[in-house]
Formats: C-alpha cells, sequence, structure tokens
C-alpha cells in the first residue's frame, strides 16, 4: 500500500471515486509536460464494478490532461481494449515494451497467456490484407 500511495503521490495527474468517505475508484496519469500522459493503475473495488465508475475516472483524467493540451493514452488488459474503442480511444499498433535482461529470461509466461505481450512477427487482421 505505501508504493501505490507514493506512485499516485509521484502522478502529474489522479482521478478519484468515492462512495461517501469509501474510495472506490482510481486512475493516475505520468506526463513528459509537452505531449503525451499516460494513463495507467485504472482500478475499481469489486463491488462498485460494472456501473461506469472506472470510465468516470479515466474520462475525468483524460478532461484535465487535454485541458493542459497534453494528449491521453494508455495500456489496458486486452478485454479492456474493445471498451476503450467504444470511448474513442484507437489502438496503438506500434506500442512496446522493453523488458530488462532478468525479466527477459522470465518472460511472464502468465500475462502472455492472458494476451497482454503479442508473439513476435504478431499481425493484426487488418495488417494481413495489406
Amino acid at each position: 500500500m505505501d508504493r501505490t500511495k507514493f506512485l499516485f503521490d509521484l502522478s502529474d495527474y489522479v482521478s478519484f471515486a468515492y462512495d461517501g468517505k469509501k474510495l472506490i475508484g482510481v486512475a493516475r496519469a505520468i506526463t513528459d509536460g509537452v505531449e503525451e500522459a499516460y494513463i495507467q493503475n485504472v482500478a475499481v473495488d469489486p463491488d462498485y464494478q460494472g456501473l461506469g465508475i472506472g470510465w468516470e475516472v479515466v474520462k475525468n483524467l483524460g478532461e484535465d490532461i487535454q485541458k493542459d493540451g497534453l494528449n491521453p493514452f494508455l495500456h489496458t488488459h486486452p478485454g479492456a481494449v474493445g471498451f476503450y474503442n467504444h470511448k474513442g480511444f484507437l489502438r496503438n499498433k506500434t506500442a512496446l515494451d522493453y523488458r530488462n535482461d532478468e525479466e527477459l529470461s522470465h518472460p511472464m509466461p502468465e500475462e502472455m497467456e492472458k494476451g497482454f505481450y503479442l508473439p513476435k512477427g504478431y499481425r493484426f487482421i487488418d495488417e494481413l490484407r495489406q
């Protein structure tokens, strides 16, 4: 919990949702201060999921980011890509993670199975027609 609080304290933008005094939704963003702001750590209390709270914290964060003339972008769980597409986010075909040597020797198979990382050479269906 201390690490999470530290990350939110360091963030350039934060958005919170409360039910009374209970924190039920969060999102944060870091930025280069010139062009881009990266939205991350979007989370909603499981008892409140499916009520639109996650979208509200992301939307509020995005509005604050855009008021400052920056472009919001986010990485998300593969299952949420369609949701964010429907809300106006566009899929970025060039986003890549660079993993350090120690992590490369342990490729996080659970995350790969869940679809976080695509195999080398993978092409999206719309790229196959080119």
